[in-house]
């Protein structure tokens, strides 16, 4: 999300990007592609304002207090907690930042409400750049094709889906997993299914994909499973809905405040195989089912989340944060 908005902004103002570390020079040619400059340190003063994208950059926020106005950029979903509680995200940032941005309206009134009492917040909701529509390269091969995509970790849900898979006993669908591991848990995953060798060649692993592949996969799919345990609206459901394919989610947080069940997408009981079990089978069953998700995903869902809007209402963050911020200095 963070390369897209960059790329549309950098068309209007001066872009650097502070990396830490050696970035990996993939990462490196793809932000200098589009103009974007990366550096390893930066004098705060020398900038209009500043963009924090992470919880974790909370020792930012409070080094440029009353230096430079700050938009914190908050993507956490409820794992992000963990972060404050631990002290990995001093909370005083939260008072400290000129702006605080959430993507969703779930996730600052459920989850980070407490700590902005004192804080100037609003809620961007998340949008994707318009998806060139690819033609799917798959014939009609009688296969039901699932996607599941995401860092292959316990918070995204990919046991979930294998149990589900192990559940429904049907030779004839087929799952594909696109995303890279993520600590031990990916590996301890992936062996679990070894026990069931019919059930694992139905399951591809495929790691982790560049943005035009993954885009293909999609193209491809059948539908779109996403049973997290823990996330946003997450970019990647706003795709599959651009490409039309069909999603099945988990009915949490800020994806069951914003998506009709049965009408724009399928919600599950989270962290519950056997519910997610029943809606592959019901949507893989019905296909006017799936016409109807399809069409109203993007009559009710994608048409109320624009790109161009979405960008524009950053900007103003961006320019809000700079008021604020001079308003602050002169009071």
């Amino acid at each position: 999300m963070l390369f897209s908005l960059l790329e549309r902004l950098v068309q209007r103002h001066r872009v650097t990007m502070l990396v830490s570390d050696t970035p990996d020079p993939a990462f490196v040619e793809r932000y200098r592609d589009i103009g974007v400059t990366l550096a390893d340190g930066a004098h705060l003063g020398e900038y209009d304002v500043f963009l924090v994208n992470t919880l974790l950059g909370a020792p930012w926020i409070l080094q440029a207090k009353d230096r430079v106005p700050t938009a914190w950029w908050i993507h956490e979903a409820a794992f992000g907690l963990g972060f404050i509680k631990a002290g990995a995200a001093d909370e005083a940032a939260f008072e400290a930042a000129t702006r605080v941005i959430f993507p969703s309206d779930w996730q600052s009134r459920e989850l980070f409400r407490p700590w902005l009492a004192k804080a100037s917040w609003s809620v961007v909701p998340t949008a994707i750049p318009p998806v060139p529509r690819l033609e799917r390269r798959r014939g009609d091969d009688g296969r039901f094709r699932l996607l599941h995509i995401g860092l292959v970790e316990s918070r995204k849900g990919q046991d979930l889906t294998i149990k589900a898979l192990l559940e429904l006993k049907d030779p004839s669908l087929e799952l594909r997993f696109v995303g890279p591991d993520h600590g031990k848990w990916a590996g301890q995953v992936k062996r679990s299914i070894a026990r069931f060798p019919r059930t694992a060649r139905q399951i591809t692993w495929c790691g982790q994909l560049s943005p035009e592949q993954v885009q293909q996969e999609i193209a491809d799919a059948d539908a779109l499973v996403f049973p997290s345990r823990d996330d946003l609206f997450a970019l990647v459901v706003l795709e599959a809905m651009s490409h039309g394919v069909p999603v099945i989610c988990s009915r949490y947080g800020a994806l069951a405040d914003g998506l009709v069940h049965c009408e724009e997408a399928l919600l599950v009981t989270p962290d519950d195989p056997t519910s997610l079990a029943r809606a592959i089978r019901q949507l893989q069953q019905e296909p006017g089912l799936r016409k109807r998700l399809v069409k109203n995903a993007r009559t009710r869902v994608l048409s109320k989340r624009t790109y161009d809007d979405f960008v524009a209402a950053m900007e103003a963050e961006l320019y809000a944060a700079i008021d604020d911020f001079q308003r602050g200095a002169t009071a």
